[in-house]
């Protein structure tokens, strides 16, 4: 886990080059110390989406402590995980509408039909 002390000897290089804070859950993210060439020092939250990273920038240090990004960092981490899924949001959606009293059946089968078909269709490549 990274200190204010290394953060403070970490010394540019002449590409940018990034440090972890150390080491969270696999898809939860992590917090990140991007250092630029000129020295600008930037923390981010990083976490992977599928195959691509996700990057946000949670501010520059020394005006954003590391504690304070560390704090910005669970905040993200909870935003994450408190959204879900596609799936989730329309488990939630279905069982409000079941709750709400019975469904006629076009309803009740339409829900069911779309949520057995994939929204991303295959590839003409794959069908072949």
């Amino acid at each position: 886990m990274l200190t204010e002390k290394q953060i403070r000897a970490i010394k540019p290089s002449e590409k940018e080059f990034t440090v972890s804070d150390g080491r969270s859950a696999r898809g939860e993210g992590v917090l990140m110390l991007r250092v630029r060439p000129n020295g600008t020092k930037e923390f981010y939250f990083q976490r992977r989406q599928g195959s691509k990273k996700i990057k946000i920038k949670l501010g520059t240090w020394p005006s954003l402590s590391l504690t304070e990004a560390r704090d910005k960092s669970r905040e993200e981490k909870e935003v994450r995980l408190s959204t879900g899924t596609f799936g989730d949001l329309m488990d939630s959606y279905v069982a409000k509408l079941k709750a709400e009293g019975p469904l006629p059946p076009s309803t009740s089968n339409g829900l069911s039909s779309a949520m057995s078909v994939s929204p991303f269709p295959a590839s003409s490549r794959a069908q072949q």
